[in-house]
């Protein structure tokens, strides 16, 4: 926690942050601008075969030739031809000075003949055009414009697989979380849930989310490859420890990460649309300590020289922290795995809408306030403004858990449940759904107790 009233904490997670929404406004596009082409080859059969049934493959390429994060990706599996369109995007680094390269969403045209397309282009593009088409590489964006205003009359095939990925690609570049909009933005919630219970689990975020390829119109983890056939029986397993609650297909999607010793299984319910549904909440289990931690989430509104919450606000907040009060820690053990720092299992995270690249690892910006600090703070009538409402921010609050503190104790258990049934939360992941609220249920786990 922050040691005084007024100060700010700035750890590495919230100074790359910083940095990261920096990056991000001098990166912006206008909204017409060009999605930036690379031109990829592979003469591999199985990679073509996956490829083309619709699998995720993995190239390793130069960092150097990958500088944008997403890419309209020129498929070729022969040299000399364009045998697709794929959106690709940049993963982590591979080895020395190479960088990871997914290529997925191919949609298949032509064969289009290299040669055909060249003669279709001006001639002071031509030469820098043939040095990258049919091989590996970006292409400037001046050459990459004139092939795409080439293809159309060139290709009818090669222009409409290149509108579907230019479509794709800037759909999933936009912003999940605006800051000006007025309904709740619910995939950034659960982006944001997801980024948590996967840095709980001990998995590195940055790794897993850059795989997302959704949309801020669905669930967020519809943005993920399907889950494999043989995790069914995996996340069956891991959903019970959130009691018999009904699925209903349309409103929940599961899906299971892993990675070395670690997984762990996340859950997206909502009983509604994206589009109505309020709020969203996290219920995180963990296997190791049989403990729950619940998180509900809060926008920030910007006010006139900083982020706040106002509680007058918002309809909803008090009949949510009613909800969450009604969750309480019942010591039922005396063993070291059940010792808790006193009762806390709820929070409340009240959060800076500022993500604006959904790709990226990072976690939004923000303050974790216990349930029972938030119930203290107000009994005080410590958190106010110059006129006297409720404000929460940081300068009123005084303390607060920042993304890395709050990991540190929810991994190791030093917060949450040592009593609660799974039959107690199912009740309350029921009252968060019939309260049109959506709810990320996660199930951590690792092969040995206490792993960092």
């Amino acid at each position: 926690m922050t040691p005084r009233r007024g100060s700010r904490s700035v750890d590495a997670d919230d100074a790359r942050q910083l940095s990261l929404i920096a990056e991000a406004a001098e990166a912006e596009r206008p909204a017409d601008a060009n999605v930036p082409v690379f031109a990829w080859t592979s003469n591999s059969v199985s990679i073509r075969a996956q490829a083309q049934a619709g699998v995720k493959v993995t190239d390793a390429v130069a960092a150097s030739s990958v500088m944008a994060r997403r890419y309209v990706g020129l498929v070729s599996w022969t040299p000399g031809t364009i045998d697709g369109v794929a959106l690709l995007t940049r993963g982590r680094v591979a080895a020395t000075e190479r960088v990871q390269l997914h290529v997925r969403a191919l949609r298949t045209c032509g064969p289009v003949q290299v040669e055909r397309l060249l003669r279709a282009l001006d001639a002071s593009v031509r030469k820098a055009a043939r040095a990258v088409l049919g091989s590996t590489g970006a292409l400037e964006p001046k050459v990459a414009a004139a092939v795409r205003a080439a293809a159309r009359p060139v290709d009818a095939s090669l222009a409409q697989a290149w509108d579907e990925i230019e479509e794709l690609a800037r759909r999933s570049l936009d912003r999940i979380w605006a800051v000006e909009a007025d309904r709740e933005p619910i995939v950034a919630y659960q982006r944001e849930a997801t980024g948590i219970a996967l840095a709980l689990a001990g998995l590195r975020r940055e790794r897993h989310l850059v795989d997302w390829n959704g949309s801020a119109a669905e669930a967020f983890l519809l943005g993920f490859d399907a889950v494999r056939v043989d995790e069914n029986a995996l996340i069956a397993a891991d959903s019970r420890h959130f009691g018999d609650w009904q699925r209903d297909e349309d409103r929940a999607v599961a899906f299971r990460f892993v990675e070395g010793g670690r997984a762990v299984t996340v859950i997206n319910a909502h009983t509604k649309s994206i589009e109505t549904t309020l709020g969203c909440d996290l219920i995180y289990y963990t296997h190791e300590y049989d403990s729950y931690v619940l998180v509900q989430y809060k926008r920030m509104r910007q006010g006139r020289n900083r982020w706040e919450f106002r509680p007058s606000a918002d309809k909803h907040f008090e009949d949510e922290l009613k909800r969450l009060r009604a969750v309480r820690s019942i010591a039922s053990s005396a063993q070291p795995e059940a010792w808790r720092l006193g009762r806390t299992c709820c929070f409340v995270k009240l959060c800076e809408p500022v993500i604006r690249e959904p790709l990226v690892g990072q976690l939004a910006r923000g303050m974790y306030l216990p349930l029972e600090y938030i119930d203290c703070v107000r009994a005080a009538r410590s958190a106010v403004g110059p006129r006297g409402g409720e404000v929460f921010a940081e300068d009123t609050v005084g303390r607060w858990l920042s993304n890395t503190g709050f990991v540190h104790l929810v991994q190791r258990a030093w917060v949450g449940t040592d009593g609660v049934t799974s039959k107690r939360i199912a009740e309350v992941v029921r009252a968060a759904l019939d309260a049109d609220r959506a709810v990320v249920m996660a199930v951590g786990s690792a092969q040995t107790r206490g792993a960092p």
